[in-house]
């Protein structure tokens, strides 16, 4: 969903998140607090809309890909 946006602001990166995890029945903690660890490498901070939307799409989405793909590495 964040790929597709055109409108990569903290507005609308809050519509989009909260637009995820509402089908599933989950409640938007359940996806902001991994997303900003592995946006940010940090537990907390500034509202995680905010930081996205300043960091900015191209960088967000490679911070993404690099968690997703640490989280799937075989352990040796």
């Amino acid at each position: 969903m964040l790929e597709a946006s055109e409108d990569f602001t903290a507005e609308n990166i809050e519509v989009l998140l909260k637009a995820f995890v509402a089908p599933k029945g989950l409640k938007p903690a359940v996806i902001i607090h991994p997303l900003r660890l592995v946006t940010s490498g940090v537990s907390f901070g500034p509202s995680l809309y905010h930081m996205l939307e300043v960091l900015g799409k191209g960088t967000v989405l490679r911070r993404i890909a690099r968690g997703i793909e640490r989280i799937n590495m075989p352990k040796a």
